[in-house]
């Protein structure tokens, strides 16, 4: 969950576990299994898979305004409306797949 703050919080484990601040400056996020990715308030893409004190990777410097995982994929919508797709690992490359997207 993202606050009105931008802090993400998560939980790992049972629905009684704690929640744990995990990212600051959070406007996006996704989550599908173990991962998890976020844009921040100034457009960085930080995503990171596994357990949730996992090191965050940053792939995008600027200019991300939505995320989607599904599985293996990450779908990112730019500010400028385009997406781009990567399959498998995040050091994987990227492909531009369409331009002028309105949302995810």
């Amino acid at each position: 969950m993202v606050s009105t703050g931008g802090d993400l919080w998560v939980k790992q484990g049972t629905l009684s576990a704690p929640l744990q601040r995990i990212a600051r400056g959070a406007s996006d996020v996704a989550l599908s299994g173990s991962r998890i990715a976020f844009v921040d308030t100034s457009g960085q893409l930080w995503p990171k898979d596994g357990a949730v004190d996992a090191a965050w990777r940053r792939l995008v410097r600027g200019g991300s305004s939505n995320v989607e995982l599904n599985g293996d994929r990450l779908l990112l919508r730019t500010t400028s409306g385009r997406l781009w797709l990567k399959v498998g690992p995040y050091a994987s490359p990227r492909a531009s797949i369409t331009s002028g997207a309105q949302r995810l």
